[in-house]
This record gives structure tokens, sequence and C-alpha cells, in this order.
């Protein structure tokens, strides 16, 4: 593979996006003898209403509502850590809901029957990483189907889950894996290429920012590897104390250097050694 030596371009900027706020949309949705399921909406740049649901307390709490206590006009739904469950019904209805994005519920393992039927706007749902338990039959009724009357195109499920709690999924949907690396969502496709790259925004419909090859930068936004449509490292960086740059190819040979400059004559002159009239010209 011939590699570009200047492979600092083209680097992916990541666009955050700060919802406001919206007063006095909050409320409960269940709770225990630790922990309360607590809800809020929040209204997204493009005028969108959002729904986070989170734990307040200590323990784990189920999500337990059919009452739809954060009433309509919701587009996005959001489920955080805390939660463990999300019993029947809960979004049955929820006209104009179009993604579900449960990634960051590090507790949620079991799905129960219904949850996600009758919502035609509903396209994309994201699984959480550790689910176990998906109630999902096709071959029963319609009242155990978890996306019966919904319109639901993608389904993202981690590795581990595409064969286990995703997997019955895949008879009938398209299910994709999925990895999140940082502030990116990382998407395969059968053959584990990388199908596509989104930012951490709750909706992958509308937040890609790249097809295959991406860049993934450190917590300073700094890149530390570039890698191609099939996920391998082409090139990866080193920063130097000096405040230059190494790059590295996928095999850790050294094929570039940025930030440095030779020396001067007088400054290399210093770096005689055993008094003999010559300088090595060294780089920082």
């Amino acid at each position: 593979m011939k590699i570009n030596r200047v492979l600092i371009t083209g680097i992916i900027a990541i666009i955050f996006v700060f919802p406001c706020v919206v007063s006095a949309e909050t409320g409960t949705c269940g709770s225990n003898a630790t922990a309360t399921c607590i809800w809020e909406t929040i209204v997204l740049p493009n005028g969108e209403k959002q729904l986070v649901i989170s734990r307040e307390g200590t323990g784990n709490v189920a999500l337990n509502t059919k009452t739809k206590p954060w009433g309509s006009g919701i587009s996005e739904i959001v489920i955080k850590e805390g939660i463990n469950k999300i019993k029947e019904w809960a979004f049955d209805e929820q006209k104009g809901v179009k993604s579900v994005n449960m990634s960051e519920a590090k507790d949620l393992t079991t799905i129960e029957r219904a949850t996600f039927s009758n919502i035609p706007s509903l396209k994309t749902v994201i699984m959480p990483e550790n689910l176990t338990s998906v109630y999902y039959d096709r071959n029963n009724d319609f009242n155990n189907h978890l996306f019966i009357r919904s319109g639901i195109e993608k389904i993202y499920c981690t590795a581990s889950q595409m064969t286990g709690a995703c997997s019955k999924l895949a008879a009938d949907y398209n299910v994709q894996k999925y990895a999140q690396d940082g502030n990116y969502y990382i998407v395969y496709d059968n053959e584990d290429n990388i199908s596509a790259i989104f930012d951490s925004s709750s909706d992958f419909q509308h937040n890609k920012v790249s097809d295959g090859s991406y860049t993934k930068k450190d917590e300073n936004e700094k890149p530390i590897a570039q890698y191609d449509g099939r996920g391998n490292v082409i090139a990866a960086y080193s920063y130097n104390n000096d405040g230059s740059v190494s790059i590295y190819d996928a095999n850790g040979k050294l094929i570039g250097l940025q930030g440095k400059r030779i020396l001067t004559v007088d400054e290399a002159s210093a770096l005689v050694k055993d008094n003999k009239n010559t300088f090595t010209l060294k780089y920082r």
C-alpha cells in the first residue's frame, strides 16, 4: 500500500450539538426503594423534541409507565444509565418518534413485549451493549411483537449482541453492527468493513460525518490514528516532547515527521564531540 506522507490533512471535524433544555417538562416514570426513573424533554436546534430518560438515586430502576406522561410531539428517545428494564407497551403508539438511542443505557438488560409497537415514524433503534433479553416472537400474535406496525428500517447492535439478543431480529430487520469510539459511532457492514461514521448525537440518520475511512482523535482533539474503510490503521501519530509529531505506518515504521526543523550551523556546532572540527545535523 502506498501511503501519502502528508497525512494530517483531511481530519474529520466533530460538530457538537448543544440542545436547549425546556423548563418544567420533567417527571417520573417508575421507582423503587432507592431510585426513581425520571424523564425530561429537550428541544433540539432543529425544533424537534427529544425525550431523555435517566435515573435519580442509586441502584437500577425499571421504566414502568404506560401513561406517556411526557406527552406527544417527541421525535427522539434517549435512554441513559440506571435503567435496567423497559416494561411492556412503554412507547406503544408514541407517534412522531423517529429514533431511539439506548447506547448509553449500560444497565439495560431487558426490553419487554410491544415496547416500540404502533410507531409508523420510527426508523432507527440503537440497542444497549448489555442487553440479554428482548421480547420478539415472529410466530406469536401481534401483541408480543416488539415492532408491530412500526416503520423500523435499521437496528444497530454491538458485536456481542449480533449473536445474542439481536440475532433473532435479524431475520426480519436490517440489523447492523456498531461500536462507540469516543465521539464517534462506527457502523460496519456484513463483511466487517466500516460503512459509515456518525457523531455522538442520538440520531444516526442526521449526523453522518464520513463514509469508510476516518481519523481517530484523543481527548484533546489531536489525531492519533487514521483508518481505512476496513478498520485497519494506515497511520498512527505520536506527539513528542519537543512539539514534533512522528507518523508511523501500520507496521510501526516511521514514515513522516512534522514540526521539526534542521538546526542552524551555530546550533549544530555546539554538538561537536571530542574537539573534532565536525558536527552532526540533528532535528528538534
